[in-house]
């Protein structure tokens, strides 16, 4: 039996504390991309995209984290249009 590890990708701030910007730094696609490759490169099976009205898209999200990553995991139910273009141009990455 194995055990699938995600780390969280910060899309909406990432700090010290939750629900405060006290020691918080700035996000943006650099600082996204790195997490995703330190989770790939720890072991981890992939990431975790926050969905909701004040989050990214995070369909987009997974998608603009491609060039950079080449082995973590997807597990979204996106329309089928999003999912099948994912899956075109990343092949056997979502779960």
């Amino acid at each position: 039996m194995s055990l699938n590890m995600f780390w969280f990708l910060p899309t909406h701030g990432d700090g010290h504390y939750l629900g405060t910007e006290e020691g918080s730094r700035p996000v943006d696609h650099g600082y996204l991309q790195q997490i995703a490759q330190a989770a790939d490169r720890l072991g981890y099976t992939g990431v975790l995209i926050p969905t909701g009205r004040a989050c990214e898209d995070a369909w987009l999200v997974a998608a603009s984290m491609i060039p950079g990553d080449a082995a973590a995991e997807v597990s979204c139910r996106p329309a089928p249009q999003r999912n099948l273009t994912y899956r075109c141009r990343s092949p056997g990455r979502h779960a």
